[in-house]
C-alpha cells in the first residue's frame, strides 16, 4: 500500500465524516469514515515489489 495516498484518504475522510455528521454522532462519522477508506483506498496505487 501506498503510505502517501493512505495517509491522504484517513485525512480526506477525516474531514468527510467531520463535514457530514454531527459532532455528537460517532457512529455516523465512523460508518462515513470506513466508506470513504475502502473507496479511496481501492484507488491507491499499489507497491511494486
Amino acid at each position: 500500500m501506498d503510505e502517501f495516498c493512505e495517509r491522504e484518504c484517513e485525512e480526506t475522510c477525516d474531514n468527510m465524516a467531520d463535514s457530514l455528521c454531527e459532532p455528537d454522532d460517532p457512529g455516523c462519522q465512523n460508518d462515513i469514515y470506513d466508506n470513504c477508506m475502502d473507496n479511496c483506498l481501492d484507488s491507491c496505487p499499489e507497491d511494486e515489489n
